[in-house]
């Protein structure tokens, strides 16, 4: 019974995402599943031309085969109209206000077909998280609502939110923000123009403090997601281009900690500060982190990167697989500058 049904489903999918009235059988056929039993799929054929979703092209003739149905169909786009009506009042009144659902109902239905998925999506961001308050970054928002960065900027995520009149409510700042940093004053005595940005703001204040005693130029707060915009108008803040330009990057050992160094080392050349990750793993493991979404793929990226001993790597999957994670606060504010001071940068 429960494959009839979904045999069912999806000869009615295939009918409402076909953009032409008439559909021959074997347009059908080829979409739906291999291994899909011919007397379960016709029968379901016949069923929906009883119902009327389906009236026979008489021209076409029969195929011939035990339990015979016709070559060719006239797809009733009306009765599905209703369906896919029926269905969108039933998901507004499931839904928040704030999510409209208008547009679905006045356009295409291959509209909603797209879209459901992501309007729930949303829909359940909103349930838990409310409106947001605050602007961040596409991808930070991107990133909270889907678990995919790149999801509102690449993926159509945009055209759904203003679909549903929610793109102005999300506070998605597009436009690049000016980087917070601080600038050594022996910045252009060295090799190379070397730079570090942390995730924190309260680890930013340690280290700006002794910025001066070491070799690097910059100290770049990241303030979590804002750096990845930040990070692409940099070179106009800081407009020397005489040297190589090294980045440097250390955040939370977390699952959204390490997306964003993942999501950074896409578009620059961005190295792990793994001096300051070795010495924090030697830190306590904390709870409360057992919601973020997991990224498997950052993850390894940034285990292949990291210069620790592979013991330490096996640690860092175990923990955060077990919803764990280290903030950069763990370690004090001597052993932050202890670190820094003995950062070399190659």
């Amino acid at each position: 019974m429960k494959d009839v049904i979904i045999y069912r489903e999806k000869i009615l999918k295939i009918l409402k995402k076909h953009p032409k009235k008439k559909i021959e059988l074997f347009e059908i056929e080829r979409k739906l599943p291999s291994g899909t039993e011919y007397l379960e799929y016709a029968e379901e054929i016949e069923k929906l031309i009883i119902e009327g979703y389906l009236k026979m092209v008489k021209a076409s003739g029969y195929n011939g085969r035990p339990k015979s149905i016709p070559n060719a169909y006239y797809i009733e786009k009306r009765k599905l109209r209703e369906d896919i009506d029926n269905e969108i009042q039933t998901v507004r009144l499931n839904i928040c206000n704030s999510v409209k659902l208008d547009f679905y109902l006045t356009s295409d239905i291959k509209n909603w077909l797209e879209d459901k998925r992501y309007v729930l999506m949303i829909d359940e961001y909103i349930k838990h998280n409310g409106l947001p308050k605050d602007y961040s970054t596409i991808e930070e928002r991107s990133y909270h609502i889907s678990a995919d960065e790149k999801w509102l900027n690449q993926k159509n995520g945009l055209r759904v939110l203003k679909r549903i009149n929610l793109k102005e409510e999300m506070k998605i700042n597009s436009n690049f923000e000016p980087a917070m940093f601080a600038i050594s004053e022996k910045y252009n005595q060295f090799s190379a123009y070397k730079h570090l940005i942390v995730e924190n703001k309260s680890v930013y204040y340690l280290l700006l403090e002794i910025l001066k005693e070491t070799d690097f130029s910059t100290l770049i707060y990241g303030a979590g997601w804002r750096i990845i915009s930040c990070i692409k108008d940099f070179n106009k803040q800081f407009p020397f281009d005489d040297k190589v330009h090294k980045f440097y990057y250390f955040g939370d050992l977390d699952y959204e900690g390490i997306k964003i160094w993942d999501m950074l080392r896409k578009n620059n050349d961005i190295y792990l500060a793994s001096e300051f990750y070795a010495e924090l793993l030697k830190s306590q493991r904390s709870k409360g982190k057992e919601k973020q979404t997991p990224c498997r793929d950052a993850r390894d990226n940034f285990l292949l990167k990291l210069r620790v001993d592979n013991i330490m790597k096996e640690d860092v999957v175990s923990f955060l697989d077990n919803g764990m994670y280290i903030p950069q606060e763990a370690l004090k504010a001597e052993e932050l500058k202890r670190v820094w001071r003995s950062m070399d940068g190659s």
